[in-house]
């Protein structure tokens, strides 16, 4: 899949980093991608057999949330509210009990799924740019449609796949451009805000990355988020994300990140005024079963189904059932119309041979 990287100047968010592959006069498929990833995270199921031919028939955008970009330059800090704020880092410097809680240290221990060591932390600055990292809100109502504009896209019936915290973007930007979003898949999504178990995580983890860089307790986290209880099955894979996370990522933007997530704010009650269809995916040993379930227990049955696949996290675990479903969740659309799965393919060969 040839991508061209384009960089896309916001009004009040500074650069956005986007990939597109494909004619820019077709619909656009959207991608927007969870805490702990990138675009990356979506190209092994993108260049999936079965997704190829459906895929060809779209221009595709692959939205990268501002920072989290392999290697990329760290934010300036947001002087207002943000972990990197110079408040912020006096009062840890000067509360014994929070620099336990976080556990100053420099450099990662030992750890059974990496072997990468710490990044080093970016020294304080005196000066800080003023910079103001989007809200999940933000994102969806502001941030899409800025670049599907600047892009020159078609905007109209946009096709979305979001995981995790970018589902729950996708879900701000259809209902914020009710008569531009013509369906979503959605993995693991919640449109509820953060229970306190799993803002206290959040919380943890995002001062952590802020103030050491990647260490085991974030790292721990961010695979329980992605794989749930399937993670010793996939061991392999997690080896490979955990890897990315201490060397690709600028972990003070990640902590942006993963606290923006944390901040999300609840809209189960707005569900039902989605006009877009929606396929809700969640995988039979994700760590998101229950809060996927209460998302779509709000939705309108008319326009929403799910599906529970085997695995924790769908797209690594379960491709071809992920595409197969995808391809009748379009063609339920109108779209895709001539588009065969090899499922079906090799049905009607057989089919045939009978005969």
């Amino acid at each position: 899949m040839e991508e061209t990287k384009e960089i896309v100047k916001t009004d009040k968010f500074g650069d956005v980093t986007v990939f597109v592959a494909g004619d820019r006069k077709l619909r656009v498929f959207l991608t927007v991608h969870d805490i702990g990833q990138n675009h990356k995270s979506f190209h092994r199921f993108l260049l999936h057999e079965d997704m190829k031919a459906i895929l060809s028939k779209f221009c595709i955008v692959q939205i990268t949330v501002p920072g989290q970009e392999d290697e990329a330059e760290t934010l300036p800090n947001d002087t207002a509210s943000g972990f990197g704020s110079p408040a912020l880092q006096r009062a840890f410097k000067a509360s014994p009990s929070l620099r336990r809680a976080v556990s100053f240290k420099k450099n990662r221990p030992p750890s059974v799924t990496s072997d990468q060591p710490a990044q080093a932390a970016a020294p304080d600055q005196s000066v800080e740019q003023s910079y103001k990292f989007p809200t999940m809100q933000e994102m969806g109502t502001e941030v899409i449609p800025q670049v599907l504009a600047s892009l020159g896209c078609k905007t109209k019936d946009v096709v979305g796949l979001g995981v995790g915290a970018g589902a729950n973007i996708l879900c701000r930007y259809a209902m914020f451009s009710a008569y531009d979003v013509l369906g979503l898949c959605l993995l693991e999504c919640s449109a509820e805000s953060a229970g306190f178990l799993e803002w206290g995580q959040e919380k943890i983890t995002s001062l952590q990355l802020n103030m050491k860089g990647m260490n085991p307790t974030s790292e721990s986290y961010l695979i329980w988020h992605h794989y749930g209880n399937a993670k010793k099955d996939n061991l392999s894979e997690v080896r490979g994300f955990s890897d990315r996370l201490y060397s690709k990522f600028n972990h003070q933007n990640l902590a942006r990140f993963v606290n923006c997530y944390m901040a999300r704010t609840n809209f189960v009650d707005k569900l039902k005024t989605m006009k877009c269809r929606v396929l809700m995916v969640t995988g039979s040993r994700s760590a998101h079963v229950k809060d996927v379930e209460r998302t779509y227990s709000a939705m309108d049955r008319q326009n929403s189904e799910i599906l529970k696949l085997d695995g924790g996290d769908v797209m690594e675990d379960n491709p071809e059932k992920l595409a197969e479903s995808m391809l009748f969740f379009l063609q339920g659309l109108g779209l895709v119309a001539s588009v065969v799965s090899r499922k079906m393919s090799r049905g009607n060969s057989l089919s045939r041979d009978s005969q």
